[in-house]
């Protein structure tokens, strides 16, 4: 005679602290939003400011993108209230990281993943 025993798992989520809003669930229902880490590489791909993740990565390890005035490894977790410069060919971008995201959705749920201080865009001047 066999005995069969079924085990049943239940995973909890872990409930938003009161530092911030946190993003990244399909569900628009708050209650079911989860705490999450994300890397800086990453959440530079998921907000769309680099076409990949491996570009991402590129411009921080060649000093390109600083975070709270420091240059950051790619593996570097971010925070809600983060300040990130970034050096895009000419333009410099001034953000506050708002909400954190690993995927890549689209151009306004991106959008709402960052504040924009101010863009800057170097004149370059020809001495012809």
């Amino acid at each position: 005679m066999s005995h069969k025993s079924q085990l049943i798992f239940e995973i909890e989520s872990e409930a938003p602290d009161a530092n911030g809003p946190i993003f990244d669930s399909y569900d628009n229902n708050s209650a079911s939003k989860k705490v999450l880490k994300a890397r800086l590489d990453k959440w530079l791909w998921a907000a769309r400011f680099f076409k990949t993740r491996a570009l991402a990565r590129f411009a921080i390890e060649s000093g390109k993108v600083f975070y709270d005035g420091h240059k950051p490894a790619p593996s570097k977790e971010i925070t809600v209230g983060a300040t990130l410069e970034i050096n895009q060919a000419k333009v410099k971008k001034l953000i506050i990281v708002r909400g954190l995201s690993t995927r890549r959705h689209s151009n306004d749920e991106a959008n709402a993943l960052f504040e924009e201080l101010n863009t800057h865009v170097s004149a370059h001047v020809d001495e012809n």
